[in-house]
């Protein structure tokens, strides 16, 4: 089974990158909040976080990305496709690594 680390680098993603995209989302999840105002702190940009809050992001980031790719690649196996690299390959991921995080805030 191939670690976290060997995945990322297999499909040319970074843990910043991993980080950033969950950082985004969140502060996306935060801005729709009714109670915002009393934590303000959910939503600093990923360029104001500190390295513990950013570290956070990029093991989050970086354990979803690989599950997803893993699962596509189960998927893939079942299917009769024998390629180790397939998710690579496959739409869904290829649309997600077209996406840049851009600013998160």
């Amino acid at each position: 089974m191939m670690t976290n680390e060997e995945i990322l680098a297999a499909a040319g993603v970074t843990r910043e990158w991993c980080g950033q995209w969950v950082r985004r989302e969140w502060v996306a999840w935060a801005r729709v909040q009714p109670g915002i105002r009393e934590h303000p702190g959910w939503l600093t940009p990923w360029a104001e976080l500190g390295e513990p809050d950013r570290e956070v992001d990029r093991r989050i980031g970086g354990a979803l990305f690989c599950a997803g790719w893993r699962a596509c690649r189960e998927q893939s196996l079942r299917s009769g496709e024998q390629s180790p690299d397939v998710p690579a390959r496959l739409p869904g991921v290829g649309l997600l690594l077209g996406r840049a995080p851009g600013p998160a805030g």
